[in-house]
């Protein structure tokens, strides 16, 4: 069990097929850019106690180097996310595969590992702290597309 502390807050991507609900929760459109989801943070951050939420916790579906949150999470997406610096602690990613590191060593997506993995657990808690080549979905969500 992970206790998470007060303020927190929660972004439920719409295509998301698990939600949590925090101090404050709120649902991210696929439309909705890095930008206008940073600028949420910072105003729920401005109206928590010391200015500050302790956790965001972010869910979305997962790919190699790409979170699902909004219009995409990326290397290439992350400059707004300076903003939060100083005003939230600690951030949660919940979603498959996003700390996985594609290339010619983790061709493979699991096979008869990932079988058995799904049998005992039905839901994916990321962040990971798996080697590349062991770190497999369990989500069950057959949906998830990039």
């Amino acid at each position: 069990m992970i206790t998470i502390n007060s303020p927190s807050m929660c972004l439920n991507d719409a295509r998301a097929a698990v939600n949590y609900t925090m101090d404050v929760t709120q649902t991210v459109s696929s439309s909705d850019t890095q930008r206008n989801i940073v600028d949420r943070v910072v105003a729920a951050a401005g109206r928590a106690r010391g200015g500050r939420i302790d956790n965001l916790i972010l869910t979305a579906h997962g790919f190699p180097a790409f979170f699902q949150l909004g219009s995409g999470l990326s290397s290439g997406s992350m400059a707004p996310w300076a903003d939060v610096k100083g005003k939230v602690f600690k951030i949660w990613f919940r979603g498959c595969l996003v700390a996985r590191i594609a290339g010619p060593h983790t061709d493979r997506h699991g096979g008869a590992a990932r079988s058995r993995r799904n049998q005992r657990r039905r839901s994916c808690f990321h962040p990971r702290l798996c080697p590349p080549d062991r770190l497999l979905c369990g989500c069950g969500d057959r949906n998830a597309s990039q």
